[in-house]
């Protein structure tokens, strides 16, 4: 009796499904509904009244409803999406864009528009192939028409996103001048929502969506456009207003510093696009070392108050975080005082006057290499809210610094740390830097030059663009090397140092990095130059990053070079990925 008893007890109840789509009635007795429709025989069964079934909450987003259109947004999701993982670091192709997909027409035809194009150049069947590209440029046309319907009531995210969309279709199109022409639009928007009443939040933890992931990304395509050929911003903006006394973070310091250097860009473009070159106003150049200057004071203020050593993360605070962050922020501007000061000249022999600058340069690299080592081996993470990268400004000295020591020390430093920053590797960048370096030295004075005035002017020579190729051994053939971080051949082009663009014209080096030296090659063996504002690396093999032609001159590629001072330029100072 006892044991029966026990078992009662302890018979666990029968399992079934919870149902949460029963009637009103059921659920109010708290009892499992049949959900006989349109009255369930629970209820009836006993006599009472059915009260029916409420309706199913709507979806908070929206399937595309068309096929060709559901087929096309998860072509995007499983297969585009993997070639654009490295854009960003932060995860805006395979989560960000795919969720405002959902609920946010204009985007969604956008992602849409490039899948198909994706699909119309990957796939086989040449009827395909047709098929798609038209269906493409129909998606297209209707993200732009449903951006255009919403008219004034178009969110400024919207928008935002419309524009990094529509600029990367006609990127992959091959239409770069098309793809400025959003990139400016978007960049126009960001600017008068930043300049509003209220707007400058980033500050804040609810920056949000604008200024935690789409701003950068804008800035980000801005600083590559500069190196591929002017922008044209309506507007030009010095800096922004007066700078804090003294910074309270990491992260605020960095934003300012920022926003100054993109506001000292677009007025010295302005100025190149407004004068014949290399005209440079003077009070623009003396203007700009002042603000920074200043930047520096508040820097230095912020530095010295021992409160904030620490970075801004969720993560318990790091004082090694805050070391990178400071000797980051540090190395961008001594880098960006010696491009401004050297841009009032086309003369490489200007920057032979700061090579204490450049030595200091040096050292905040070396120290940066060595801390994140040091954090890669800790398996820290990296939470300063911004990315840290050097390979950039280490070419730029390599580059730009003719000191036999400090020159060879940026190369050494390169080769010493494996690091790949975008679509350049450590050891590529060196590589290239050493080419050209032993074809300035060539032409020294001196068989072994000891300082930078043996280097003569007429052996300088300025990089203006570089692209990367790989040999197929099977065709016998030169390809684009799309996302290969150690490509057979690297394709420079250069000018001499101090000639009138239009008396001169390119000097192409085909450096071979698996002999070590440079070879003559014939122009029709190789393909066309691929150029673009998003980097070129993909998970696969894919027709997605097609070769983007268009004619080069070496005036425009040197008035972006001196227009663009900020140091993290994507490659060293070339302008083509």
């Amino acid at each position: 009796m006892v044991n029966s008893l026990v078992c009662a007890r302890t018979r666990s109840r029968r399992h079934a499904p919870k149902v949460r789509t029963g009637c009103v009635t059921c659920k109010a007795r708290k009892i499992r509904c049949d959900e006989t429709k349109p009255s369930c025989k629970r209820c009836t069964s006993t006599g009472r009244r059915c009260d029916g079934y409420v309706a199913p909450r709507p979806l908070l987003f929206e399937i595309p409803q068309d096929k060709d259109e559901r087929w096309g947004f998860y072509y995007f999701r499983d297969r585009t999406s993997k070639q654009l993982l490295s854009f960003a670091n932060h995860d805006f192709w395979n989560r960000l864009v795919l969720q405002a997909g959902y609920f946010r027409g204009v985007v969604r035809h956008a992602l849409v528009a490039i899948a198909s194009y994706h699909e119309s150049v990957d796939h086989p069947d040449k009827f395909r192939q047709l098929d798609r590209h038209r269906f493409a440029l129909l998606q297209y046309n209707k993200a732009i028409k449903s951006l255009f319907d919403a008219g004034s009531h178009t969110h400024v995210e919207d928008i935002l996103l419309a524009s990094i969309l529509f600029t990367f279709f006609e990127n992959i199109r091959g239409a770069l001048s098309n793809a400025l022409v959003h990139l400016n639009a978007g960049l126009r928007v960001l600017s008068e929502w930043q300049s509003s009443d209220g707007s400058e939040t980033i500050l804040k933890p609810s920056g949000g969506l604008i200024e935690e992931h789409l701003a950068p990304i804008l800035k980000h395509l801005q600083n590559t456009a500069a190196t591929l050929m002017p922008m044209r911003p309506d507007q030009p903006k010095m800096s922004p207003t007066d700078l804090p006394e003294c910074f309270q973070s990491l992260k605020e310091s960095h934003f300012y510093f920022e926003k100054l250097v993109h506001g000292l860009c677009s007025s010295l473009q302005h100025v190149h696009e407004r004068n014949a070159w290399p005209y440079c106003d003077s009070g623009i150049i003396q203007q700009g070392r002042t603000r920074l200057w200043t930047w520096h004071e508040s820097f230095t203020k912020f530095l010295s108050d021992g409160r904030h050593r620490s970075c801004n993360c969720t993560i318990p605070s790091s004082s090694f975080h805050f070391d990178i962050g400071t000797c980051y922020l540090q190395m961008q501007f001594w880098a960006t005082i010696i491009r401004l000061e050297s841009t009032i000249s086309r003369s490489e022999m200007v920057f032979d006057n700061h090579l204490p600058k450049f030595q200091v340069l040096l050292d905040l690299i070396t120290r940066l290499a060595d801390m994140l080592d040091m954090e890669v081996a800790a398996g820290a993470d990296t939470c300063l809210g911004f990315t840290v990268e050097y390979l950039a400004v280490a070419g730029f000295i390599a580059l730009r610094c003719r000191d036999p020591v400090i020159r060879r020390g940026a190369i050494r430093l390169m080769r010493l740390h494996s690091r790949t920053e975008g679509i350049w590797q450590s050891a590529v960048a060196a590589d290239l830097a050493e080419f050209i370096m032993t074809r300035e030295e060539s032409e020294s004075t001196m068989n072994h030059p000891r300082r930078c005035h043996d280097t003569p002017e007429e052996s300088r020579l300025q990089l203006l663009s570089s692209n990367f190729l790989s040999y197929e051994e099977k065709s016998k053939t030169f390809q684009i090397a799309h996302g290969v971080s150690s490509p057979d051949i690297i394709k420079i082009r250069v000018i001499r140092s101090g000639l009138e663009p239009a008396v001169q014209g390119f000097r192409i080096f085909w450096i071979d990095r698996r002999s070590g030296h440079s070879i003559a090659m014939l122009a029709d063996c190789t393909p066309s130059d691929a150029s673009g504002l998003f980097p070129q690396t993909i998970e696969a093999e894919s027709n997605l990053w097609r070769e983007i032609d268009g004619p080069k001159w070496a005036e425009y590629l040197e008035r972006s070079a001196a227009s663009h001072i900020c140091g993290n330029v994507k490659g060293i100072q070339g302008g083509h990925q």
